[in-house]
């Protein structure tokens, strides 16, 4: 045993032992490393994240939102069915639209 301990250690062999430690080290960095960017990568997603609802919501803020009223039976006096639909825009949008109504007949 003894003798496998100093031919393990002897001088001719302290090369192989320092490339040994040198790759010992160089994976502890490299994993450390891949850490690090994987930590960086977590953050970059929450951000996307964010920045797609800030995005969606702005689309959203901006939709032209349409409305539908239906006059049913009991609104209007010896109809069998819903007679009207009334369709409007919820709110001025770029396009130019301002809460301008409509009415269809049903048949």
């Amino acid at each position: 045993m003894k003798l496998l301990f100093e031919e393990a250690f002897a001088p001719e062999t302290w090369a192989n032992w320092a490339l040994f430690f040198a790759a010992v080290l160089a994976a502890i960095i490299a994993l450390r490393t891949l850490y690090a960017i994987h930590k960086e990568a977590v953050e970059i997603r929450k951000v996307a994240d964010a920045a797609n609802e800030n995005a969606q919501a702005l689309i959203n803020a901006e939709r032209a939102w349409i409305m539908a009223d239906i006059a049913w039976a009991a609104d209007v006096p010896h109809a069998p069915r819903p007679t009207t639909l009334r369709v409007c825009s919820s709110r001025s949008v770029v396009s130019g639209i301002e809460k301008k109504g409509l009415i269809f007949p049903f048949v």
